[in-house]
């Protein structure tokens, strides 16, 4: 529930209990009016147009949440009580919850459509199968990407929750080094029985690859080239985070001032004095 919605509904409850205080003090102003016709004070009639005015505001705020989930409001408003205004708020909460749970699962799904439509063929740019697979990917992440209020489509479902064989696909595409034989065997049955045979040979024999991190910032900066402002640096790296071009590089290592220090040399080791022994010297002739 929203910051909005709780205050709300604290609002109702607090202006509830207002209504069980005022109803005392109205039936005790009814037995006074009815026993000896002496009339409600200006006190009990001022607190009861404000809580009027109170309800109707809280009332008209509960309305505009459930507008905003696209949620039909009660058609008489007049006849609204606050538990159904309680109601409709725990109405609107569970609205919301489904929508994000919707909203999260397209955006699983396109996640996964993504990398299905970056899936390249190493030797050829127009092999049939693989551009048939990017047709039904294309098909479906437009699916995804419409605004409706009907539940999720099945198959979008299934991708959301890896149970696709898309996902088996790139599954096997990324990781078959990592997997045993049995699994290997698994997904390749999968992806021969979804796609056909030569999708699943051209997998098996490392035909296809995943277009890089490094080929998408590239492809970004070539668009728009000798554009060097911080709003675009910002853009294309963020789009690959950790990515470091060879001319990222290259600046990098042209503002890297290298110094030169000069180098004392020092010998390895002192030569050590010819000390002449006197008493040792052969005797000189006379």
């Amino acid at each position: 529930m929203s910051t909005q919605e709780s205050q709300l509904k604290s609002d109702l409850q607090s202006l509830q209990e207002t209504f069980r205080e005022l109803s005392l003090r109205l039936a005790e102003a009814a037995g006074n009016l009815g026993r000896s016709g002496r009339p409600p004070s200006e006190d009990i009639i001022q607190q009861l147009d404000g809580a009027h005015r109170r309800f109707r505001e809280l009332q008209e705020g509960a309305f505009q949440l459930a507008a905003g989930e696209h949620m039909a409001a009660p058609t008489v408003s007049d006849r609204a009580t606050i538990p159904d205004l309680l109601a409709l708020l725990r109405q609107v909460d569970e609205t919301r919850t489904i929508r994000q749970k919707k909203q999260d699962q397209l955006q699983k799904a396109r996640c996964v459509l993504d990398r299905v439509l970056s899936i390249v063929h190493k030797n050829s740019a127009s092999f049939a199968p693989l551009a048939d697979l990017h047709a039904k990917a294309s098909g479906l992440r437009d699916q995804a990407l419409a605004e409706s209020d009907q539940p999720v489509i099945p198959e979008l479902e299934n991708l959301a929750e890896g149970r696709h064989p898309y996902c088996d696909f790139l599954h096997l595409l990324e990781h078959h080094e990592d997997i045993d034989d049995d699994r290997w065997v698994q997904l390749n049955e999968s992806i021969t029985q979804a796609f056909g045979k030569p999708l699943a040979i051209a997998t098996a024999r490392k035909k296809l690859k995943m277009k890089g991190n490094q080929e998408a910032v590239a492809s970004r900066v070539a668009l728009a080239p000798g554009v060097r402002s911080q709003e675009a640096v910002a853009s294309w790296v963020a789009l690959a985070p950790g990515v470091r071009s060879q001319e990222a590089g290259v600046r990098r290592r042209a503002l890297t001032l290298r110094i030169p220090l000069p180098r004392r040399s020092i010998p390895r080791r002192c030569p050590r004095p010819r000390v002449w022994n006197l008493l040792m010297q052969p005797p000189r002739p006379l």
